[in-house]
């Protein structure tokens, strides 16, 4: 009799296991994003004018947000990243959002935007292409970009 106890001891115990790596979803240089001047005072929240001055030796700001809704508590292992790459006059911007979703109930209905910023090098007067996935937007230094976001 103790030999079938234990084994559907197990079996109970693995059986609870809802979360699996092969669920985890990732987004390479995809997601909404947005581009700042490192003057505009920029902190990730905090609300930003919608006019961004470039001044030579500004560094561009890029934000990349997943635009949809995660839940705080049962969406896990969120990961956000991302770095500029300048090559040439072109700045290319490659991004990484990843999370697990896990179906369960008494989920939040927060709304939590993954998102990664990062910052390039100091910019030099001229024109510049900044490239996302498959987006691309022109910026001027020095200029005046009057809509940040994608």
């Amino acid at each position: 009799m103790r030999k079938l106890i234990i084994p559907c001891a197990v079996l109970i115990v693995t059986g609870c296991a809802e979360v699996d790596d092969s669920d985890t979803i990732e987004l390479h240089d995809q997601g909404a994003m947005c581009m700042y001047a490192d003057n505009a005072g920029f902190a990730p929240g905090i609300g930003i004018a919608q006019t961004q001055e470039f001044e030579v030796g500004s560094q561009l700001v890029t934000t990349v947000q997943e635009p949809q809704c995660l839940s705080d508590s049962c969406d896990t292992d969120k990961q956000a990243d991302c770095e500029i790459v300048r090559s040439g006059n072109r700045l290319i911007v490659h991004s990484y959002l990843s999370w697990t979703p896990i179906e369960a109930d008494g989920c939040t209905m927060d709304c939590i935007r993954l998102t990664a910023s990062c910052t390039s090098e100091p910019l030099e007067a001229g024109k510049y292409l900044v490239v996302h996935g498959a987006d691309t937007h022109e910026l001027r230094v020095p200029s005046i970009v009057q809509a940040p976001c994608d």
